[in-house]
C-alpha cells in the first residue's frame, strides 16, 4: 500500500494554511499558438527539454526585462482553464495577450481551427517539486558570469552572490541571464542566494566560474496562494484508507488533484478522493471553498 507524504504545509496531517498570497492583478487578451522546434531555446534562456506540457511566451509589453520567465499562469478560455509555464516573449505583443504552445491552446482557448480567443490569465505558483537549480554559461569564468536560473516555484526577485565579504545583486537581462554590473576580480566559485518575489531565499553553494554548469540548491520556494488573501481558513485533517483520500472538512469544498504537469488528474465535488490507478509520485491537490477560495498543497504518493 502507498504512503501518503506531505512535503510542504502539512505538520502531523492536521494543520491550516497560512500563504503568502500570489499577485492578485488578473489580465484579459487575446490567446493565440505557435508551433516550433520542441528543443528550441526561447528568450528566457531555458531549454526546450525543460518545458511542461504546456507553455508560452509572454507579449513583449509585460517581459519586462524577463520578470515573467520561469513563472506559471493559470490560463483561462472558453475551453477551460490550465496552469502555462512562461519560456518565451513575443515580439511586439499587446498587453494581456498570450502565444501558446498547441496543446495548451486548446486546453485554454479551444480547437486550433481558430486561430485565437479571448484568455484571461493571473500568475501562480509553478507545481515544481525539485530545487531550484541555477546554470553557468558557456562564457562564465573568474571574471565575467552568467548565471540562468530554473524551475522556481515562484517568480524571481532577485540574484545575489557573495563576493568581498558581501552579497552583491546581480542584474538581470532581456535573455534572462543574470550578470554582475560590477568588476570581478579572479572569483573562481561562490555561493549564490536566490530571493522570490516574497522574500523567501534558496542557497546555491560552491558554483564554480568556469565555463557551463549545473548546479541546484538547497530546496525551492513554498507556494503562494493562488486565490490571494482569504477571509477564513481552510482547516483539514486529511486520512488515507487504501486508496482512498478522505478530507475531514466542513461540506461544500470540491478537491482536485493535478500531475507535476499541472493536468487535472480528478475532480471531486466530494472530500473524496480514490486515487486507485495513479502511479506513485508528486502530485497537487486544490481544494476550493464555497465561497470560491483556493489553496493547494502538495503531496507523494
Amino acid at each position: 500500500m502507498k504512503n501518503v507524504f506531505f512535503l510542504v504545509f502539512i505538520s502531523f496531517l492536521n494543520y491550516s494554511w497560512s500563504q503568502t498570497p500570489c499577485p492578485t492583478a488578473v489580465f484579459s487578451g487575446t490567446g493565440t499558438f505557435y508551433t516550433s522546434d520542441p528543443l528550441q531555446i526561447g528568450a528566457c534562456s531555458f531549454p526546450g527539454s525543460e518545458n511542461t506540457m504546456y507553455f508560452c511566451a509572454m507579449n513583449e509589453a509585460q517581459y519586462n526585462t524577463a520578470s515573467f520567465c520561469g513563472t506559471c499562469l493559470e490560463i483561462t478560455g472558453n475551453a477551460g482553464t490550465e496552469i502555462v509555464y512562461v519560456t518565451d516573449m513575443t515580439p511586439g505583443g499587446l498587453s494581456g495577450n498570450l502565444d501558446m504552445n498547441q496543446a495548451a491552446f486548446e486546453a485554454t482557448v479551444g480547437a486550433a481551427s481558430l486561430g485565437s480567443g479571448s484568455i484571461s490569465w493571473r500568475q501562480v505558483n509553478c507545481p515544481f517539486a525539485s530545487p531550484v537549480s541555477l546554470t553557468t554559461g558557456a562564457g562564465t569564468n573568474p571574471y565575467y558570469i552568467e548565471y540562468t536560473i530554473h524551475q522556481h516555484v515562484n517568480e524571481i526577485q532577485n540574484v545575489e552572490i557573495y563576493v568581498n565579504s558581501s552579497w552583491q545583486g546581480l542584474q538581470r537581462q532581456t535573455n534572462n541571464v543574470w550578470t554582475a554590473p560590477f568588476a570581478l576580480n579572479n572569483v573562481i566559485t561562490c555561493d549564490v542566494r536566490i530571493t522570490d518575489l516574497f522574500g523567501q531565499t534558496v542557497l546555491v553553494s560552491g558554483v564554480s566560474n568556469n565555463g557551463a554548469g549545473s548546479y541546484n540548491a538547497d530546496g525551492n520556494f513554498s507556494p503562494c496562494s493562488a486565490a490571494g488573501i482569504t477571509d477564513e481558513g481552510i482547516e483539514t485533517t486529511l486520512n488515507r484508507s487504501g486508496n482512498i483520500l478522505t478530507f475531514l472538512m466542513k461540506d461544500g469544498f470540491k478537491i482536485e488533484l493535478y500531475n507535476m504537469a499541472g493536468q487535472l488528474i480528478i475532480s471531486q465535488g466530494s472530500n473524496v478522493l480514490d486515487i486507485s490507478g495513479q502511479p506513485s509520485g508528486i502530485y497537487f491537490v486544490s481544494i476550493e471553498s464555497p465561497e470560491g477560495h483556493f489553496q493547494r498543497m502538495k503531496i507523494f504518493l
